[in-house]
């Protein structure tokens, strides 16, 4: 993916200022969400002011319906934004940060542009998030994007700050939205759509394994707890300067003697792999267990069809005691570590 231009950046960091001039935080909250329509896709994207409690100050842009994603999944963690939270996110995000907080790159392009800020809180910092890895630097078309965006969120964070119309929704389930029209930008209200499906793949064992698996592994009445999570340290492939990104783990615990059976490390995206941890813990264990419980929707969505298959009885369960002491044993033995 292309770099942005320098006239790119110069447009971003112009209205980075302005933005920053305006302090829309000083009267709008982050959960007064509000859309910037893309002109060429139709696309929506979905815009939160940050800063209202006076600790981290700017604007973060979730794009499309993967990023609206990410805004209802945050809803969901009730303000307990973890790891496993944040490494869901698609958004692009300017958070006005201190000058120790910006990398060589940053700055390099701070420099090019002959730009100069001064204090706490008051350098822009430009970032790209993407589900499964760490934030890193816009692309071209990202920074196209974001240069739109910003814009339109400047006009309407001042629009909401002048027009108390746009204080009072017809309805709960309305957000404003900036739409491109043929006498220009214009604020309207529509509906905010509901959460999108989450798409989950099928894999199914064939039946030569699904013979081998029941020649070499005995039924029993043991209970397995699964789901899968980040690594606590990203993975550089490559050259140091392309995106890193943190794998998931998946990791199957008895849960009558908490013992860790098989656990098995893979890239977000690579979900065939979870059917084939369940396939491998069987046959390092020769055993099939009478049933498997995990807490993710995914994780079950993932292993209904090998279960069914296999004759193994799938259950979604709110607590794993066993898996989450496993877990926490595992995290501390990983933290610090590059993989």
């Amino acid at each position: 993916m292309s770099e942005p231009s320098l006239f790119q950046w110069k447009t971003l960091y112009e209205l980075a200022r302005q933005y920053q001039d305006a302090a829309p935080w000083q009267w709008m909250y982050d959960h007064e969400i509000f859309g910037v329509q893309e002109s060429g896709t139709g696309d929506t994207c979905y815009c939160s002011v940050i800063g209202r409690m006076g600790e981290v100050f700017g604007l973060v842009v979730y794009p499309g319906s993967e990023g609206l994603l990410s805004y209802y999944r945050l809803l969901a963690a009730e303000n307990t934004v973890d790891h496993e939270v944040a490494l869901e996110q698609r958004a692009l995000s300017l958070i006005f940060a201190s000058r120790d907080e910006l990398t060589t790159r940053d700055w390099s392009i701070i420099k090019d542009l002959g730009l100069k800020f001064r204090g706490k809180n008051a350098w822009p910092l430009f970032r790209s998030s993407l589900p499964g890895t760490h934030p890193w630097y816009l692309t071209g078309e990202e920074a196209e994007l974001f240069g739109v965006v910003l814009e339109q969120a400047l006009h309407f964070c001042l629009e909401f700050r002048d027009n108390p119309a746009f204080q009072d929704p017809p309805d709960e389930d309305y957000i404003p939205v900036r739409v491109w029209g043929k006498e220009g930008w214009r604020s309207e209200w529509r509906t905010l759509p509901p959460p999108p499906d989450i798409e989950i793949p099928v894999f199914i064992p064939t039946d030569t394994m699904v013979q081998r698996l029941k020649q070499q592994c005995r039924k029993s009445t043991a209970i397995w707890e699964t789901s899968f999570f980040f690594t606590p340290v990203p993975v550089y492939e490559g050259k140091k300067d392309e995106r890193p990104y943190y794998p998931l783990v998946v990791l199957w615990v008895d849960r009558g003697s908490t013992q860790i059976l098989h656990f098995q490390m893979f890239p977000r995206g690579e979900w065939e792999k979870v059917v084939e941890s369940l396939l491998s813990a069987s046959i390092q264990t020769r055993i099939l267990p009478a049933e498997i419980h995990t807490a993710q929707e995914e994780m079950f969505g993932l292993l209904l069809p090998a279960a069914e298959k296999l004759g193994i009885k799938l259950k979604r369960t709110r607590r794993l005691t066993a898996f989450q002491r496993a877990k926490d044993g595992l995290l501390q033995d990983m933290s610090g570590r590059f993989f």
